[in-house]
């Protein structure tokens, strides 16, 4: 058996005494006066109860019907329904295509930019301690090679179609002169 303060009784109406009971604040002449008349569930009226706490409330194992409850208890008064934002796609949204062929010819840049830095690094070391060291041409020709092939792959980033393909080939190509010439000749 529930309690009276459980959420299963505050499906029916209340007498403005028993919620002022209920609310914890003195009841003011809510027992001078008789409630007006409720209509039943078939909307006649019923027969009004002379003292709001002699009124009899519904049983507690009885669940209300389904088709006369009201949603009080569950959405405030104040509730204003809001519209979801909506999402808007590009057209053609989805996987670019080519995102393979930027991501490879990317990844020859990179190295060919970290390869500079250390042969930099490398040179610098050997003129700090009188080694022998890169010569000249490798100190100069591996950061000129980089630079071009990471402008190059900014074009192929940035274009699409036939300019962005053309880029990625001129990025492979620049590190291919670039192994051959500074590695292995």
């Amino acid at each position: 058996m529930a309690s009276p303060d459980t959420e299963e009784l505050t499906a029916a109406p209340l007498a403005a005494a028993d919620v002022a009971t209920r609310e914890g604040t003195p009841p003011s002449d809510a027992h001078a006066e008789a409630p007006p008349a409720e209509a039943d569930e078939h909307g006649e009226p019923s027969e009004p109860v002379a003292d709001a706490s002699v009124a009899e409330s519904p049983a507690v194992d009885a669940e209300p019907d389904p088709t006369t409850a009201t949603h009080a208890a569950e959405t405030p008064a104040e509730y204003v329904p809001v519209a979801a934002p909506q999402r808007i796609e590009a057209v053609g949204a989805g996987k670019p295509r080519g995102r393979w062929w930027r991501g490879f010819t990317g990844s020859i840049a990179a190295g060919l930019a970290v390869l500079a830095v250390g042969v930099l690094g490398v040179g610098a070391v050997c003129l700090a301690t009188g080694a022998p060291g890169p010569s000249v041409l490798l100190l100069v020709g591996h950061p000129v090679a980089a630079v071009v092939a990471l402008v190059l792959q900014r074009v192929a980033d940035r274009r699409y179609g036939r300019a962005a393909g053309l880029a990625g080939i001129a990025v492979l190509l620049v590190a291919f002169v670039a192994l051959t010439v500074f590695w292995w000749s």
